[in-house]
């Protein structure tokens, strides 16, 4: 029996676009004075604090080499951008319309790594909302928050009095949307990361950041300038939980009151290694370490990038013993933004003594593979220096 989709329903074929549908399904609306104030609030705990130059002028533009990278400019805006970046490489090597491995990831075109980016901006949006719904905030070209009582209460950024509201319900709809509006996403200088976190933060909900984050008083951006942990989490799982552990850990201070630490609920698409477990200072989990992927963002030095491979093999059981390569892509680098790694999982008999000396990345294989010897690729990278060199950006 053939059962109708919504789009037959409309009278559309698949490959039709989602225009009428997003006309029906899509509600666009101004920012409310409640909503600005909420998220100038979570993120900075004032309403007069805003986002640094760093943010305002960071887009998910790409480099021209490795033309899968975005082009970071400054400090600060590592988390979005990672963990965008970590989507858009799931999106070209193991997606729906993934590239062939074979290939080789630098052979990717204009329009798939535009492709993988509206489709990893989709995923993660929808992830945020449950997969019920998105809500996505657009930069008007006027102001809507204009006025007296709104110029009292917050401090004007250029940004947050110009946002629009479009409230999704249908998923394919969310995507169209991201496909048309790709160019401003991905144009220089354009304000990118700050809208899609803004779309996320309201479409999973304050409420929800209040009941998931280990402290409702704790804010999204440091005075740093660098976003939280909860931030990077919410992106990869869906929850903006505090921590990086599985499940749940109960504290008892002796007293009869118990705290509640919120961790990673089961295996996530994305996975994250963390150089401060190497240096025993935080646990993480297994989910996170065995992502459904082989793809990893890392954090060290307060700095997010990923990790990757390019096959799923080096997560099979049987293969875990062969020698492979992981790939690092760090989009602050100007020179050596993607570097490679040869891999030998099971090379020592027992780890090695903590060494501090070793590069973030190496450390951060160790959690990983505790056992493997880790040697720089150094003819791939060559390759890749000379073919970067004076190009870095489009």
């Amino acid at each position: 029996m053939h059962v109708k989709s919504s789009q037959e329903s409309f009278g559309l074929s698949n490959n039709t676009h989602c225009d009428i549908l997003s006309g029906l399904m899509a509600e666009e609306r101004p920012i409310t004075i409640d909503e600005a104030c909420a998220l100038r609030y979570l993120l900075f705990g004032s309403l007069n604090k805003s986002f640094t130059n760093a943010w305002t002028e960071q887009s998910f533009h790409f480099r021209s080499v490795p033309p899968y990278g975005f082009l970071q400019k400054r400090a600060g805006p590592c988390g979005v951008l990672a963990a965008v970046q970590a989507s858009v490489i799931y999106e070209l090597l193991y997606g729906p319309s993934h590239i062939r491995a074979d290939s080789g990831i630098v052979k990717v075109t204009q329009n798939e790594k535009r492709e993988a980016l509206a489709r990893a901006l989709t995923s993660i949006l929808w992830q945020a909302g449950d997969g019920k719904h998105a809500l996505v905030a657009k930069r008007n070209k006027r102001i809507v928050l204009n006025t007296p009582a709104a110029s009292d209460i917050l401090e004007p950024d250029g940004i947050l009095e110009f946002l629009k509201i479009i409230h999704f319900e249908c998923r394919a709809c969310l995507l169209d949307y991201y496909r048309n509006y790709i160019n401003e996403m991905t144009a220089d200088n354009y304000p990118s990361c700050i809208l899609f976190l803004y779309s996320v933060i309201m479409t999973h909900g304050f409420e929800k950041f209040k009941r998931e984050m280990d402290s409702s008083d704790n804010h999204l951006i440091g005075t740093d300038g660098y976003c939280s942990q909860e931030v990077v989490n919410l992106m990869l799982t869906g929850r903006a939980v505090s921590n990086l552990f599985d499940g749940v850990v109960e504290l008892n201070s002796g007293g009869s009151e118990t705290t509640m630490l919120q961790g990673i609920r089961g295996q996530s698409k994305i996975g994250l290694l963390s150089l401060y477990e190497y240096q025993g200072n935080c646990t993480v989990g297994n989910y996170y370490k065995n992502p459904v992927s082989p793809i990893w963002i890392m954090l060290a030095d307060s700095h997010f990038t990923v990790l990757f491979a390019l096959s799923k093999s080096i997560l099979r059981r049987k293969k875990s013993e062969d020698p492979f390569i992981l790939y690092h892509y760090n989009g602050l680098a100007r020179r050596y933004a993607e570097t490679s790694y040869l891999i030998n999982p099971v090379f020592h008999s027992s780890p090695p003594p903590t060494d501090r000396t070793l590069p973030s990345v190496v450390c951060c294989i160790y959690t990983r593979w505790p056992l493997a010897s880790v040697d720089p690729n150094i003819e791939l990278d060559e390759i890749s220096s000379e073919t970067n060199e004076g190009d870095t950006n489009e």
